[in-house]
C-alpha cells in the first residue's frame, strides 16, 4: 500500500523530496525532535522526554 501511496504522491509533488527509513520508534522520535525528519509513522508512542 505505502508504495503505490509514494509513488503517486511523488508524481504530483515532484518537488517534495521524501525518503523512507525503518527505524525504531525512539528513533523517529529524535530524527523529528532534532529537525533532521518532518514526518514519522509508528505503530506505537515513543518514549522521549520533550514528546
Amino acid at each position: 500500500m505505502l508504495p503505490s501511496i509514494l509513488k503517486q504522491f511523488s508524481k504530483q509533488m515532484s518537488h517534495v523530496s521524501v525518503r523512507v527509513e525503518i527505524v525504531k520508534s525512539n528513533e523517529i522520535a529524535k530524527s523529528i525532535h532534532s529537525g533532521q525528519s518532518h514526518v514519522g509513522l509508528s505503530k506505537i508512542e515513543p518514549v522521549y522526554p520533550t514528546f
